[in-house]
Order: structure tokens, then sequence, then C-alpha cells
């Protein structure tokens, strides 16, 4: 009879739970102003439209560097930073699932056993054991929402920890993209000065000559031989700067200093920068920004708490019921009489705080209008990183440009200097001078290639690219929020 009445009102309960409606604001999506294209770029080269989300999912690919695809694989998957923003994405999902499991009945079993002796002047003086088991079940009914905001608040953090997690994984490959450029460049910037060094060198041997002959002064050789210090000074200060590149490299893999070396081999060409960008417009764009959703999602976990804040200032209803046996010896617990049952509905109402429940409220609702805040400054500083992003590979380029024009000026330079020493108008110093010359240039232009493959990196991070691969369906795709 009492199970069966115990089923009845818990029916009639879940009913009411779930026709009562929750308090507090749903969450609904910002519509901000976002401009219709990006100021820094023109659109005359077609890249205007849908962002191409397999490509930023996969930038590096762009480059068809193998060595460049090998380190930015590996360090997805054993760099320490990385390993921790997944295991707070695996806390978060716990999280959830515990706050999820307080919506539901709870149920528990146990048994007991106990003896114990009355009083003589009370009672009867005598010695009684009891033996019981029984199954307890207890539900606090969601009246008015607070555990369903509850698991919309969890819901939220979870995708917080998940845009965390991508915007980790997009630091870490840009990370290592613009080191391992930078190792490449200041190779070259190594061999480079490295080969004016040689020049200098040149020149050293042939001022010396010329004074011995009469030519030069002491004080002319002397300035040379300080330039060539400077070039041997400088040399050693690039090799200072590759082995630091290496190991910084070696611990964005989250390996001992010294592993990375083994990988990147020497190689002197540059990296093929990709020309054509499809950067989409900036409504569209922003949205794969893993720093923009997690802005979004913060909003969504304390709009949430409004209405948690404001379920704690009504009643709430718990309703507990047990069922079981008891008897004074174990073999009597089968007996038809044994069986024992209790319902017990208990509703809690607040009645007077001081005005702090109230003040909770007014407060998270403040809270929430941060959170707003955030996301809004969120949205205007991927912008910014955008709008700057493009500029700077606008400009790099057009220097390149520049240089390229300087480079093929002096190359022909060279050649006519050399030209003029083979019929004795000028001596060998012109022409090591004017190849000196060259390869500052030459230096200069190194410079500004790995300005531009830098530039072009941060673009697409900027964009918002390298998101984790969804391991359920395959498909690169970032933490979206709802």
């Amino acid at each position: 009879m009492y199970v069966r009445i115990a089923f009845v009102l818990a029916a009639i309960l879940s009913f009411f739970a779930v026709a009562c409606s929750k308090l507090g604001p749903d969450y609904v999506k910002p519509q901000l102003d976002l401009p219709s294209r990006w100021q820094a770029h023109s659109g005359d080269d077609g890249a205007i439209g849908e962002p191409n989300l397999e490509i930023l999912s996969r930038w590096w690919s762009e480059f068809n560097d193998p060595t460049l695809s090998a380190l930015i694989e590996e360090s997805l998957g054993s760099n320490p930073t990385l390993e921790i923003a997944a295991l707070r994405v695996q806390a978060s999902r716990e999280n959830l699932l515990s706050i999820a499991a307080d919506t539901k009945p709870s149920l528990e079993s146990g048994v007991s056993s106990s003896k114990g002796t009355s009083s003589g002047q009370s009672s009867t003086g005598k010695t009684t054991t009891s033996y019981s088991a029984s199954v307890d079940a207890s539900w606090e009914i969601d009246l008015f929402g607070k555990k369903r905001r509850s698991v919309e608040a969890a819901v939220a953090d979870l995708k917080t920890e998940i845009a965390n997690n991508s915007a980790a994984r997009a630091s870490l490959t840009a990370e290592v993209g613009e080191t391992y450029t930078a190792i490449r460049s200041t190779e070259r910037l190594l061999k480079l000065n490295q080969e004016r060094q040689g020049r200098v060198s040149k020149l050293v041997q042939l001022s010396e000559m010329e004074r011995d002959s009469g030519l030069a002064t002491y004080e002319d050789t002397a300035s040379i031989e300080s330039d060539l210090a400077n070039l041997q000074t400088s040399t050693a200060e690039f090799e200072l700067s590759i082995d630091k590149l290496y190991i910084s490299m070696d611990i964005l893999l989250g390996k001992n200093p010294g592993y990375t070396k083994n990988i990147i081999k020497p190689n002197r060409d540059q990296l093929i920068v990709p020309t054509r960008l499809v950067i989409g417009i900036p409504a569209n764009t922003i949205r794969n920004r893993p720093d923009v959703l997690a802005a979004e999602q913060a909003l969504a976990t304390e709009i949430a708490k409004i209405g948690i804040a404001e379920a704690n200032r009504y009643p709430s209803l718990t309703l507990s019921g047990s069922l079981g046996l008891e008897a004074l010896n174990v073999n009597s617990l089968g007996a038809s009489n044994a069986n024992f049952s209790s319902l017990t509905a208990n509703l809690i109402a607040p009645i007077f705080n001081a005005g702090k429940l109230k003040a909770n409220v007014n407060q998270q609702k403040l809270v929430s209008e941060q959170a707003l805040g955030k996301y809004k400054k969120t949205l205007l500083t991927a912008l910014e990183e955008v709008e700057k992003a493009l500029i700077t590979v606008t400009k790099t380029r057009e220097k390149l440009e520049s240089s390229a024009s300087a480079i093929n000026a002096k190359e022909k330079y060279v050649g006519l200097v050399k030209n003029r020493m083979d019929v004795g108008l000028v001596d060998a110093k012109e022409v090591t001078r004017a190849e000196l010359e060259q390869l500052a240039l030459l230096i200069e232009d190194e410079r500004i290639k790995a300005d531009e493959v830098k530039a072009v990196i941060q673009l697409f991070k900027s964009l918002g690219g390298g998101w984790e691969i969804n391991p359920k369906d395959g498909k690169n795709e970032p933490a979206e929020a709802s």
C-alpha cells in the first residue's frame, strides 16, 4: 500500500516538476554590430567569403613543410600545457555528470543490527537485539528550476573549457610555427653573416698588403679589423640564438633539451608561404576564435546562475521514503509482518535573511553584466588582431617587393664592378665592398621573409585556426556555442 502511494506521489510531483518554469532569464546569444568587411583588406584578390575551416584547423599544412608539420603534430600530443587543458575539459565533464545526477532521485540500501538493555526502573530491564534491512530513497523536486539552471551552467562551463583547450592548441601551434621559422631564418642569417665575415677577412688581407706597400695606413687596416671583430661577435650571437631556439622548441614539444636537433635538419630553403588566404567576413570569421567562444560560454554560465540565485529565494521540496524489514532475530526478517515503510515530504522556505538572497540575485546580475562586457571586449580584441595581422602581411609583402628590386639592382652593380676590375679600372677591394653591400641587402631580405612567415602564422591564429579534431566524427570543429 505504502509503495503504491509513494509511486503515485512521485508521479504527481514529477509532472509538476516538469511543468514548472525555470526562474531567471534564458540565455540568448548577444547580437552585436560587427563590421561587414575588414578595413585592412581591399578584397581585390577574392579572399572574401566563408573561411575554409579545414585549412584553418590545420593551417601548417599550407606551408608544405614536412618538418614543420611533424613538429606541430608531435607538440599536440606531448605539450604539458595542452595536457593540462585537456584534463580541465575532462574534469569539467565529470562535474557536469555530477550536477546532472543531482536532478535524479537517489537510492540507498543498508542493513543494521542493534543490541540494548532497558532500565529496570522504567521497563523490564531485559536485553533485546533487533535486525533491519531497508531501501531509502530521496529526491529534491526541482520546483523552480534551480537544478536545471545548475545543469545549464555546468554545460556552459564544459564548453568554456573546450574552447580554452582549443585556444591553448591554437597558441601552441602558432608558437611552434614561429619558433621553427626563427630557427630556419637564424641559420640562414648565420650563413650570410659568415659570408660577410669571409669578405671582410679578405679586405683585411688586401688592406695589409696595401699598408705594407705604403698605399694604406695602419688606421685604415685597424678600421677594417674592427668591422671583422664585430662580425665575429654577430656570428657568436647568431649561434647562441640558434641554441636557445632549439631549447625553446624542445620545451614546446615536452621533451628534454637536445631532442629537436635530431629532427630539424639543416635546410637553407625558404618556407613556401601561401599567397591567397580566404579570410571571410568579420561576422563569420570571428565566431571560429576559441577565445570568443570561451567568453560567450562564460556569459552563458553567469546568466544561468541568475536563475540559481532566484530559485534560492523560493521554497524547496524534498521527498524521501524508506521500505524495509525489521525483526528481533534474523530468521524472522522474512515474516509477513516484519516489513515497514515511511514517506516524508519536507518543504523548506526562507522567511527572513535580511535581504541576503535578494542581494545575491542582484550581485549575480552584475556579474553577468561583467561577463557581457568581457565578451564584447574579446570580440573587439579579435577584430583588432585580425586587422593588425592583415596590415602586417600586406606591408611585409610590399617591403619584400622593394627588397627584391634592390637586390636585383645591386646584383647588376656587382657585375659591373667586376667587369671594371677585369679591365683594371678598379681593384679587388671595390669588388669586395660591393659584394658586402649585396650581402647586407640579402640579410635584410631574409629578415623580411621571416617576418612575412610569422605574419601569416599570426593571421591564421587570429582567424581562429587550430582547434581540436572531434574524436567522435573525425571532423575539425570549433567548440560552437549554443
